[in-house]
């Protein structure tokens, strides 16, 4: 009679265990089968006004895969250090690793409220540069309050290997840049109010107290030397200044106008760089406000200037990358806007082309290629995208 219980009770232990599976696997299902009825309704409500997606038959860009993602959140990407046509992908509590097929390698969990993500791709710097930050609520009716701001190095498959928290009254809008000074590969940090500079084991070298607009610090060897120079757009100031390796600034190095955004990257494997910044004008000339592209040699001398559209929308964080789209090993200059188009512009300011992929674009990427054009992945309410240039659809450069 034991025998036989406990042989009716493990019967009854499979069974029940069987059960809660098939329940769990149809809530599953059902709750998969709900957010996609979900999540295509949001998609029409996110597209709806968009101009229409490019025809192939003449599209700058054809679509080269696509992978849907659950939740759909990517805000940030960066390239995998050390680790060609690899990148992550960050949202909100997760990253994800992907290679240049659109595969996914790896997954793990970032450091709670995450919101920029910053990596070196020669992998002198070997981390993912994470911003983070802590939060409270108030009582108040949806009011929180944030109270710490942090910068955590990650190394490739998330393990912290250190951490800095910083109070919110002293930074604002922080943003980790990767930087070679000589022999010494460092990390610059950007809080708006200061410029700080970290050795890699998060060791604070330098300060300079350098009050500048957000997303304007900038790093490339702009004069050849083996050494990356360093750019920031000073505020109230409309001029862009240049800082030495020893948080020193030196000068000013072009004329700013106040932009928003700022970026310097090496256009040429021969080392030639190019710099372009993101401004915005007002005025009753420009209808209202108007975003400007500014593009500049690697001696602050500009080469010329573009206006987006009137009521053109850049995306928030990191709206501008330089990207072989001809497959010449030179780099033309790419910006991606709110209303999913993608334009390009040679380093003088020529417009190239343009794509309209028909869906909002949340963030975008260039992953540079062994051979031939680089990749373009976008980031939309669906999931990534990668894209391929044709180079015969793109306007011969200047």
């Amino acid at each position: 009679m034991p025998v036989m219980s406990t042989f009716r009770a493990q019967q009854g232990k499979a069974s029940l265990t069987a059960i809660l599976a098939i329940v769990a696997l149809i809530s599953a299902v059902g709750f998969w089968m709900a957010w996609k009825v979900v999540r295509d309704k949001m998609e029409t409500v996110q597209t709806h006004g968009l101009p229409p997606a490019a025809a192939t038959s003449d599209a700058a860009f054809l679509e080269a895969w696509s992978t849907d993602m659950f939740p759909p959140a990517i805000y940030e990407m960066a390239l995998a250090p050390g680790q060609p046509g690899e990148f992550f992908a960050l949202d909100n509590d997760r990253i994800y690793r992907f290679d240049s097929s659109g595969a996914q390698r790896d997954k793990f969990a970032a450091p709670s409220k995450s919101s920029r993500l910053a990596t070196d791709p020669s992998g002198q710097v070997p981390y993912l540069l994470v911003v983070s930050r802590k939060t409270k609520w108030t009582g108040a009716i949806d009011y929180v309050l944030t109270t710490d701001e942090f910068l955590h190095a990650l190394d490739t498959r998330g393990r912290e290997v250190w951490t800095k928290r910083f109070d919110p009254k002293d930074v604002s809008a922080l943003e980790a840049v990767p930087a070679n000074l000589g022999r010494t590969a460092v990390i610059l940090l950007s809080t708006g109010k200061r410029i700080l500079c970290f050795d890699l084991e998060g060791k604070e070298l330098w300060v300079n107290p350098l009050w500048h607009h957000p997303g304007t610090l900038a790093v490339a060897d702009l004069d050849g030397d083996g050494v990356d120079d360093i750019l920031a757009a000073q505020a109230p100031l409309l001029q862009i200044v240049q800082i030495d390796s020893r948080g020193r600034t030196v000068g000013p190095w072009a004329k700013g106008d106040g932009p928003s955004r700022l970026r310097a990257a090496r256009i040429q494997r021969t080392g030639e760089v190019a710099v372009a910044s993101l401004r915005q004008v007002f005025g009753r000339q420009t209808g209202g406000v108007q975003h400007r592209l500014a593009f500049f040699d690697s001696r602050g001398s500009e080469l010329g200037e573009a206006g987006l559209a009137p009521g053109a929308s850049p995306l928030s964080y990191s709206p501008l990358a330089a990207m072989d789209v001809d497959g010449t090993g030179r780099k033309s200059w790419v910006i991606a806007l709110g209303d999913g188009s993608i334009h390009v512009y040679s380093p003088s300011g020529q417009h190239r082309a343009q794509l309209y992929t028909g869906k909002r674009l949340l963030t975008f990427l260039v992953v540079p290629q062994q051979t031939g054009t680089d990749l373009l992945v976008t980031a939309t309410s669906r999931g990534l995208t990668g894209w391929r240039p044709v180079p015969s659809r793109m306007t011969p450069p200047n």
